[in-house]
């Protein structure tokens, strides 16, 4: 991600232009997965860019109103890291199953004691 901002446009300037104005790329920036958003809510992004023009994608001239997005990296996790995932569901819809049949086993319990109370009192 780049460092969020409005900024005022200027004619002709380009896309590279307004990501330095930005501040430049944080360490979670997917710079390859950029993409601006026209203000007519049109898409384009290095793929489509590329596939119907020539040119930087860095060199796309921005209009009034458009908007550029810089997604997050996507970050994928090895085996270890998803099995502590599971484990800390797993381990959280246990106490929460404990704690439940607690709650519900002392109900049926106090249920029984009035009940035996009300018979023998």
């Amino acid at each position: 991600m780049y460092n969020a901002n409005a900024l005022r446009y200027e004619p002709g300037k380009r896309l590279i232009a307004y990501l330095n104005d930005a501040g430049g790329a944080t360490r979670e920036a997917d710079p390859k997965r950029i993409f601006v958003i026209r203000a007519d809510g049109t898409v384009v992004s290095r793929q489509s860019r590329n596939s119907h023009s020539h040119g930087s994608y860095g060199n796309l001239r921005l209009l009034p109103g458009d908007a550029i997005v810089v997604p997050e990296k996507l970050i994928v996790s090895g085996g270890l890291q998803k099995f502590a995932n599971y484990a800390q569901i797993i381990s959280g819809a246990a106490m929460t199953g404990a704690v439940l049949g607690t709650l519900l086993h002392n109900g049926v319990n106090n249920d029984r004691k009035r009940l035996f109370h009300r018979r023998n009192g």
